[in-house]
């Protein structure tokens, strides 16, 4: 089934010229400045190789794309608890798998850089293609606001206070810290109630109301 609709999608591209790799999209979408992500076929079957020119617009010299292998992971002999069921495999393509059912199993993916401004068309192996770019919006700063302070290289103990990824790491040192507070509250309560004892003692002792009333409060 794949294969015919694979054969159905290269009859729909124009100019197949000579070439081991066809896309199997005529009209990607790619993001002005981004990576334009094409799914390929081989005509033929390994080795492959792990680049492949691009030709963009009306440029002389074409880029270098990434061709991957991008299939199932297979499970892991020694699993954790914060392992997914299911991962993806991203190697090179000329690590492709060796056995034909596995590397079967997998798609080849052509990576490569966009430029900034939007272009008609693309060559890959000599196919045209044709790129539906999606527009972006570029954010402006507000003047209004002041700037942000930069982020500072972070002590050995202390997380960055810019990144938002390490916000929760400020969480747990406002746990802690509020944790040994209450732990040096109870440490000096404890303290004063023993002092309190003493003095309640020494003022039974020696019989003076002052000292008995200043332990009375001390207590309460």
């Amino acid at each position: 089934m794949l294969r015919r609709v694979t054969a159905g999608l290269l009859v729909l591209i124009p100019s197949l010229a000579l070439g081991q790799f066809r896309p199997l999209d005529a009209d990607p979408v790619a993001v002005p400045g981004g990576v334009l992500a094409v799914s390929m076929v081989s005509q033929g079957g390994p080795p492959w190789p792990d680049t492949l020119p691009v030709r963009i617009g009306d440029a002389a010299e074409p880029i270098t794309g990434l061709l991957a292998w991008i299939g199932p992971q297979q499970p892991a002999v020694s699993r954790h608890w914060t392992m997914a069921d299911e991962g993806l495999d991203v190697r090179p393509a000329s690590r492709a798998p060796d056995f034909p059912a596995e590397r079967d199993a997998g798609v080849l993916v052509l990576l490569a850089a966009m430029p900034r401004e939007p272009v008609e068309e693309l060559r890959i192996e000599g196919v045209r293609v044709r790129p539906r770019w999606l527009p972006i919006t570029m954010p402006e700063p507000d003047r209004r606001l002041p700037p942000m302070p930069r982020s500072a290289p972070p002590a050995l103990d202390q997380p960055d206070p810019i990144a938002p990824s390490e916000w929760f790491r400020w969480w747990l040192l406002a746990d802690a810290a509020r944790a040994r507070a209450f732990d040096n509250d109870m440490a000096r309560a404890e303290q004063l109630r023993r002092q309190a004892a003493k003095l309640k003692n020494i003022g039974i002792n020696s019989g003076s109301d002052l000292l008995v009333v200043k332990t009375k409060q001390l207590t309460e």
